[in-house]
Parts: C-alpha cells; structure tokens; sequence
C-alpha cells in the first residue's frame, strides 16, 4: 500500500513537471514568435502555455498582448476583464482592456476602465498622466482637468498638468501663467 501510495504520488509530481516544462516551453516559442511580429502563432502558443499552467498570470497576459496586437479588441476587452477577475493582483490587464477600448474609439469605457485602476492604484501618476493628454485628445474636458489637478500636487507631473489645464482655461489663465513661469525658470537654471 504504502508503495503504491509512492508510486502514485511520484507519477502526479511527473506529471506536473512535465506539464510545466510544456507550458515553458509553449511560452518559449510565443515569445519568438513575439519578437517576429507573428502575433497569431505567438498567440496560439501563449493560450496553449496558459492551458498548460492556468495558475501562471503572465501566459495568460502576452496571450491577450498577442490578441490585442493582432487587433481582436473585442476579444481583448471580455478575456481581459476574465483574467482580471482571475489575477486581480495584475492590474496589466485592466491596462490591457481600456487600450483595446481606446483602439476601437470607445473612449468613454476606456476612461471607465482606467479609473477603476486608478482607485487601485492611485500613485500610477505616468499612466494618470497619458490618459490625462488622451482625455483632452479625445475631447473628455473634465476628466482631463480632473487628473490634470491630481497631478498638479506631483512634482514630477505638475508641467505637463499645467499644460493641459492651461490648454483648457485659455493663454489668459492662472494656469498658463504657472505655466509659463516654470518654463522660464526651467530655462534660466539650464543643466547643472
């Protein structure tokens, strides 16, 4: 009993390690086909990694990465929100699914999805600040002033805030001022 016990439990950790280095290697050949721009067949490849090891959040990520490079949006928006679901810790997919909405001109769900990441994630200032310059593009005034005034309190933000908010109040506003007093003092203290 107790060998067989053994046997059996040898043969389900073979089985594990074998499907493992399958999915390893399925992804292996994905990431070639990745950097050869054959999204399809690199696609293919990451969803049979991903049914290999459905634990593993990143198979699943390029597999949708794959979708969304070869353009099946809708496909990236209902998967991505599933793997989301999944792997609630890897907020790439939500990143994932409002550029698919923002590819297919859906900007209002896009925008939607991205605030649902910022309140995760609230400190995602560089991707706050894109959607902030899309926003205004995509003619969502008062999202983009809405970020723009969060980032204002960022340091590292606080120009490229100002230029949106000046954008939206006019070359006359408090903000252009601001705006145009750091550009000058950024000229005037030059590289150090």
């Amino acid at each position: 009993m107790r060998k067989l016990l053994l046997l059996v439990l040898g043969c389900s950790l073979l089985l594990v390690s074998c499907r493992s280095y399958q999915a390893e290697r399925l992804a292996s050949e994905g990431y070639e086909q990745l950097m050869a721009r054959d999204f399809s067949a690199a696609g293919a490849s990451f969803a049979k990694a991903s049914g290999k090891d459905k634990d593993n959040h990143t198979y699943r990520y390029n597999y949708l990465l794959s979708l969304f490079l070869e353009g099946d949006y809708e496909r990236v928006v209902k998967l991505s929100e599933e793997a989301f679901g999944e792997f609630d810790f890897n907020l790439s997919f939500l990143l994932l699914k409002a550029q698919a909405y923002s590819e297919q001109s859906q900007y209002k769900k896009a925008l939607e999805t991205y605030e649902r990441l910022f309140a995760i994630d609230p400190g995602s200032y560089e991707t706050q600040a894109e959607v902030m310059e899309a926003a205004l593009r995509w003619n969502e005034r008062e999202t983009a002033e809405r970020l723009a005034l969060g980032l204002l309190n960022v340091k590292a933000y606080e120009k490229r805030a100002l230029t949106v908010l000046s954008q939206l109040a006019g070359k006359e506003s408090w903000y252009a001022r601001a705006l145009s007093f750091i550009t000058k003092e950024e000229q005037t203290e030059g590289p150090h």
